[in-house]
């Protein structure tokens, strides 16, 4: 998180075209979330390359006080198209090969505090208080330290359940192919 804060306190030339060549190139990846948040991907991609990329927007924005407009491109808005993915049956939508079970998301606690939106933690919530808890086979145990630091920046009891918008970006589907050897087609 705060690495960018460290290298900020001594910042030799190379750190500086290390991190502005970042600032030019990431927000070509952040054009999948435009223009309002929804993802190409299904539920376990955009958890796992969000988290990412929420890591990367908190260390410039706790270092030099802003993150570089990287939360622009629908990428906020993007927490509210994870939530419209899950089912009240605890499934996801599933795109291609996608797990189809849904699962606690670290990440959703950032976006409730960036967004000032507690709402988005009403399903977050719901999992933590399961006995059962998973955070998804990408997420594991070492986004865990993230959830302690998100979580102590917003009151959870003002979370409760609200869904009021829908996404209405473009999501083009792909078949995919997958194969054990390669063959030409």
């Amino acid at each position: 998180m705060y690495v960018v804060h460290l290298l900020s306190m001594k910042m030799n030339q190379k750190t500086k075209e290390i991190i502005n060549k970042a600032l030019q190139t990431v927000p070509l990846a952040l054009e999948c979330y435009a223009p309002d948040g929804g993802y190409p991907e299904g539920f376990g991609y955009w958890s796992y390359g969000t988290s990412y990329q929420v890591m990367l927007n908190d260390a410039l924005e706790s270092s030099l006080g802003h993150d570089a407009g990287l939360s622009d491109y629908g990428f906020l808005q993007s927490a509210q198209y994870i939530q419209y993915m899950t089912a009240p049956t605890g499934d996801c939508f599933n795109f291609s090969d996608a797990s189809p079970k849904a699962y606690g998301n670290i990440m959703m606690f950032w976006f409730a505090h960036k967004t000032k939106n507690p709402s988005l933690l009403w399903l977050e919530k719901k999992y933590l208080n399961d006995a059962n808890l998973e955070f998804g086979e990408y997420l594991e145990e070492r986004f865990l330290p993230c959830l302690l630091i998100f979580a102590s920046r917003i009151d959870l009891d003002r979370s409760n359940q609200s869904l009021k918008k829908v996404t209405h970006g473009i999501v083009e589907v792909k078949p995919r192919l997958y194969l054990s050897k390669r063959v030409e087609l």
